[in-house]
């Protein structure tokens, strides 16, 4: 059988752990690397923007401050989600698209040019299955 826990335990769980992404000294990040591990890019998370949903514990990220130059060139493989002390607490792959993907970092292209803005869509962490 597979997993599966109650709305309210997915709720409490990712609840805390978004207080523990928007957690540190600075504000939380969302880096963008490339599969050689280069970080391309990174935005400011929105900490009053980010939310978990009170019906099915989703996390969903809103950025405040888009990466306007990107540090390197290359095709984005992969987000981290770090908090403001630049703790990775999570990670998942960069799709390209227009609409928010569950699991997913949703970029406007996945081709990351030195020095160009880099704009990410969304970014949602998924609870898991829930008792039926």
């Amino acid at each position: 059988m597979a997993y599966a826990y109650s709305a309210a335990l997915w709720i409490a769980a990712q609840g805390a752990a978004l207080t523990l992404i928007k957690g540190g000294a600075s504000d939380p990040t969302i880096k963008i690397r490339d599969s050689g591990d280069v970080l391309l890019a990174t935005a400011v998370i929105d900490k009053a923007g980010s939310t978990c949903s009170g019906t099915t514990g989703d996390i969903s990220f809103a950025i405040a401050t888009q990466e306007a130059s990107a540090d390197a060139s290359g095709t984005a493989a992969y987000a981290q989600i770090c908090d403001g002390d630049g703790t990775v607490h999570a990670e998942m792959d960069c799709v390209q698209g227009a609409i928010p993907v569950a699991g997913a970092c949703v970029m406007n292209t996945l081709t990351v040019v030195s020095g160009a803005p880099v704009d990410i869509l969304s970014a949602t962490i998924p609870a898991g299955y829930t008792i039926a």
